[in-house]
């Protein structure tokens, strides 16, 4: 409008009129477009289909068009007779004719042009540079706790330090544990075995992996020693537990029933995932209190979330002589 109307077509028109009024409308008008533009790129930055990009701008578009409705209904003597008088003002229905500055017009061409580009270029840089975060796991838990079933894989077939092999009874529960986010597989983040008390990298031994595989297109349990038979080939996903079907870069959101290699595939082997990272004091079960993202546990309590109490240091007894 401000490159439609001058100040002075539009004091011959309305001489009480202020202009700078005027222009705060634009501007404000303006304002609310960005605001617009802003939300629909957290919307489809935080969405997980499209059908859901779609309802949500379909809801957000209906948000944006509420003053509109608000002003028809003023018009309409919905809301009173005083802001009917005011939305009937002969200025909301003056028409301007067309101003012909064609050096003007042109500077303003150019200038719209200009920043159409440059909301399409930030635009692209935004989400270019949220997918790039996204891929390398910055918006995934960096430590989680892994809790598995109690699955037994007879004689599991484990490869030794010189290269050979030996069977070995496999509890799935013995890897049990924090897991820490090293790495990037597949576009996902890739999450290790940490130590089971000191919850620190192994050192002499080599710890679980949990990853995302896309030729499986799942979440996957893998372990270097560990395979399917002596006779397979040693594979990059040679998983021994694995989710169902999935595209979700978050791990904790496939938390739950996932399918076991016993020698066979068992289903319905359950796996339990929680963020190790808390927020308050109710994160760490009221045992401790929430620092810097870690509990840090009072005294008798340990566990990433305070949940264990630490046993008797001494136990007596009673002995009886009979």
């Amino acid at each position: 409008m401000l490159r439609m109307i001058s100040q002075k077509s539009l004091k011959s028109k309305f001489p009480q009129m202020k202009f700078w009024k005027f222009v705060f409308s634009a501007m404000v008008r303006l304002m609310l477009g960005y605001a617009f533009l802003f939300n629909m790129f957290i919307i489809i930055v935080q969405s997980d289909a499209v059908i859901d990009i779609f309802y949500d701008l379909l809801a957000l578009q209906f948000v944006e068009q509420l003053d509109d409705i608000a002003f028809q209904l003023c018009k309409k003597e919905a809301f009173g007779d005083r802001l009917s008088r005011a939305g009937n003002k002969k200025c909301f229905h003056a028409e301007f004719q067309r101003q012909h500055f064609l050096g003007r017009l042109k500077k303003i061409g150019m200038f719209l042009k200009m920043l159409y580009f440059c909301n399409l270029a930030l635009a692209i840089m935004g989400l270019t540079y949220i997918t790039m975060k996204q891929r390398s796991g910055d918006y995934q838990a960096t430590s989680i706790t892994v809790t598995f079933g109690d699955e037994l894989w007879e004689k599991a077939v484990v490869e030794n330090v010189a290269g050979g092999f030996y069977e070995h009874d496999l509890i799935f529960s013995m890897f049990n544990g924090v897991y820490v986010q090293s790495g990037v597989h597949d576009g996902r983040p890739v999450y290790v075995e940490q130590r089971k008390f000191e919850q620190t990298p192994y050192e002499k031994w080599i710890g679980a992996e949990i990853k995302y595989c896309r030729s499986e297109c799942r979440w996957v349990l893998t372990h270097r020693n560990i395979r399917k038979s002596m006779t397979s080939e040693k594979l990059d996903c040679d998983w021994i537990f694995r989710s169902p079907e999935t595209t979700d870069y978050n791990l904790l959101d496939v938390s739950g029933s996932w399918s076991a290699w016993t020698g066979a595939i068992v289903h319905g082997a359950n796996i339990f995932i929680i963020d190790n990272e808390c927020e308050s004091e109710s994160d760490c079960n009221l045992n401790g209190v929430c620092s810097s993202g870690q509990c840090v546990c009072y005294s008798s309590y340990f566990g990433t979330h305070c949940e264990y109490r630490e046993p008797c240091p001494v136990i007596k007894g009673m002995i009886s002589f009979l």
